[in-house]
């Protein structure tokens, strides 16, 4: 082999090592349902009176729906809001949680994504756990239980789901958990289908009050295969600050405040004390 056919064989294989990874399929990623809130121009917020809007992270869904805490089914379509193609979800005119479901069928995959949303009306006389229990799509991940009306997922306390395929529990199968503010956790179920996550303080900073500080978004991924097709399914929520970031505060100032108000009790205690012996030796 002369120099010229030397150097052009070790030119061709650089460029094939190059142009190697553009080949490589990138990771599927995960279908997600997120929140939209759109400003108006005096900066209220859009959504407070009217429809909720939602989006998916992955473009559209093949399929969407709405079930209510009675199981009934509706089907939820885009419209335009504000510029954007959304979800908008109106009241249903009673109250307790609903489900938001998204599928999306490809070839040898089906994805998922669940995501509850609380909302006001009538009461439902329904209980959350039988919209939970209900299977809603082929492969989910279940919160073990919702939170209570009034209660949210807050940041350094444990939160416990279960991952079912069908009417299976899955054991020892990986779940991810990812936050929107860079935050990465992955676990494993236990023999029961469960995996539990303390969900990570990784707030930049925090204020007194819970209004005063904005939730962030987690979003529980897993991957399950059977039959020669792989199942993605994801569960998104809000999570707030720990409030015993700003408990903590208002008992410091507190405590302080005692000490503040003893220290002047004694003082005024001890001002008075010669007095009292004056008044004692002329009497």
């Amino acid at each position: 082999m002369n120099t010229e056919t030397h150097y052009l064989s070790r030119l061709i294989g650089i460029s094939f090592l190059l142009l190697l990874p553009l080949s490589v399929t990138p990771a599927h990623a995960t279908l997600a349902w997120e929140p939209v809130v759109v400003k108006k121009k005096d900066g209220a917020s859009h959504g407070r009176r009217g429809p909720k809007l939602f989006q998916l992270n992955e473009a559209t869904a093949s399929e969407a729906s709405l079930w209510k805490p009675t199981l009934e089914v509706n089907e939820l379509t885009l419209s335009e809001h504000h510029g954007s193609m959304l979800y908008a979800v109106k009241s249903t005119g009673m109250d307790n949680y609903h489900a938001l479901v998204a599928e999306r069928e490809t070839a040898n995959r089906i994805d998922a994504a669940i995501r509850y949303v609380y909302m006001n009306g009538k009461p439902s006389g329904a209980s959350p756990s039988r919209l939970t229990a209900a299977v809603k799509t082929t492969f989910e991940i279940i919160p073990a239980p919702l939170p209570r009306e009034h209660r949210r997922y807050h940041a350094n306390h444990d939160a416990v789901f279960v991952v079912r395929h069908e009417d299976k529990l899955l054991i020892d199968t990986t779940v991810t958990l990812t936050t929107s503010l860079g935050s990465t956790i992955t676990s494993t179920t236990d023999r029961n289908g469960a995996v539990r996550f303390t969900l990570p303080d990784d707030f930049a900073e925090t204020k007194p009050g819970r209004r005063a500080n904005r939730p962030a978004e987690f979003v529980l991924s897993s991957e399950h295969q059977a039959d020669g097709i792989t199942y993605g399914t994801s569960y998104s929520a809000a999570y707030h600050v720990d409030p015993a970031h700003w408990k903590s505060l208002e008992l410091g100032i507190a405590v302080l405040g005692i000490g503040f108000i003893s220290g002047l009790v004694m003082t005024r205690r001890g001002k008075q004390a010669p007095t009292t012996k004056k008044q004692g030796k002329k009497a």
